[in-house]
């Protein structure tokens, strides 16, 4: 069962539409990416399912149900990458400050704190004021701050600017078994989470799934340059299924995989094993690596072309 089931979500402001369709399942104790580029709409996303802001149609469910429209009873966190915390209060007491206006015992708070903590190697951290805390820092205290007070989802914009931060949160989400949606401009953080993984652009959802499966294999032109693939002008010669000489295409090569097998000269020999007709847009890939070659041809799958660059 998902723990979050975002439906058809569309969201406008002021008439001009900045969420389009879109959709979004989270299995509980897990993460989900959505990865954008600048003003791709990843931020009203999570406004979105918080109830900071309203969405003009479309559902969000919480364990299949629709939520109360008073934030307190969504039980979400929102950590974005500008920490707040109380400037004379120690780390310890920043961390308890929430977990004491739920009532929490001493006790309880005191093992939260301590594992959190111990988890991220921090307890260092513990007793030093705001002013002794390196942004990063504030921003962990932040972090471990809304975990332990253990939200239905936790939502993420963009909180760290390093993978040594990301990788606290890593094992903080499994240790906590947190639910958690993960929005970032970063390929590197999205190879490092290596979750579901939404591409996003203008408000639309490119193609979603399994990160690894998307990066070496991806359908669209935009997801690719998401991706970072590197581009390149090129020709297919006629082979034996071919009508036509000589086909001008675009030849994308994830960077990740730079190495061929069976390379000679300027020739890479692949296997066509997509084709989307309506963009004209087409997926080979070569021993195992992936690429996109866009043309105006209909392949057949399986089908073997040599691939020539300059």
């Amino acid at each position: 069962m998902s723990q979050i089931c975002v439906k058809n979500l569309y969201k406008d402001y002021y008439g001009v539409m900045c969420i389009f369709d879109f959709n979004l399942e989270v299995a509980k104790k897990s993460t989900a990416v959505i990865f954008g580029g600048p003003g791709s709409g990843k931020t009203t996303v999570l406004k979105l399912i918080c109830g900071l802001e309203k969405s003009s149609s479309g559902e969000i469910l919480f364990n299949d149900e629709v939520p109360d429209k008073k934030l307190k009873t969504r039980n979400c966190a929102l950590v974005t990458s500008s920490p707040l915390l109380f400037k004379f209060k120690s780390v310890y007491d920043n961390l308890a400050f929430g977990l004491s206006l739920r009532k929490e015992s001493k006790a309880k708070i005191n093992s939260l704190i301590k594992d959190a903590l111990a988890v991220t190697g921090s307890e260092y951290l513990l007793n030093k004021k705001k002013r002794e805390l390196t942004f990063e820092q504030e921003q962990l205290v932040c972090l471990i701050r809304s975990v332990i007070r253990r939200p239905a989802v936790l939502l993420l914009d963009e909180p760290f600017s390093s993978l040594e931060y990301l990788e606290k949160f890593i094992k903080l989400s499994n240790h906590f078994e947190q639910t958690s949606i993960y929005a970032t401009k970063k390929l590197e953080f999205v190879k490092k989470l290596n979750s579901h993984t939404a591409f996003l652009k203008d408000g639309q959802v490119l193609e979603q799934g399994m990160f690894s499966d998307i990066a070496f294999h991806p359908k669209k032109i935009d997801t690719a340059k998401l991706l970072q693939f590197n581009f390149f002008d090129t020709k297919i010669e006629k082979s034996k299924t071919f009508e036509q000489d000589d086909f001008k295409t675009v030849f994308a090569i994830n960077p990740d995989c730079m190495s061929f097998k069976n390379k000679f000269k300027n020739r890479l020999r692949s296997s066509f094993i997509y084709s989307d007709k309506e963009l004209n847009q087409s997926m080979c890939s070569v021993d195992g690596r992936g690429f996109i070659v866009s043309d105006y041809t209909e392949r057949n799958y399986g089908e073997t072309v040599d691939v020539y660059y300059n």
